[in-house]
């Protein structure tokens, strides 16, 4: 299949940029953790953003759980994590290390739990 693109110096189109899928792959992890109900996605999600590493590439909320087992008040977040390095392929261990990193670094700063642990 061929697809002809417009070339934007031709047709007047601004703000055009192509960007070049990565060459490496990307490594998926999820992380459930428990918080007090007041805590909030954004706060969450902006605490993350300061205290992952350089290799998470993306952070998405995935679910929200509240009900048994959970104590009264508190709410199961998931969260994805895309981790991907520009130079290489991660490993296994690498990504596992980062992730437990990351895991930690949740619970002591913000007093969550990890779910199922």
């Amino acid at each position: 299949m061929e697809m002809s693109l417009p070339d934007s110096r031709v047709s007047g189109a601004k703000g055009f940029t192509f960007t070049p899928p990565p060459k490496f792959p990307a490594t998926v992890r999820d992380l459930s953790i428990v918080v007090k109900k007041g805590v909030s996605h954004g706060e969450l999600l902006s605490l993350l953003k300061k205290t992952v590493s350089e290799l998470v590439e993306e952070i998405r909320l995935i679910d929200r759980y509240q009900g048994p087992p959970l104590e009264e008040g508190e709410v199961s977040l998931t969260y994805s994590f895309r981790y991907r390095a520009p130079d290489r392929t991660l490993t296994d261990e690498e990504v596992e290390s980062l992730h437990q990193t990351l895991a930690e670094k949740i619970v002591s700063q913000i007093g969550a739990k990890i779910r199922g642990k």
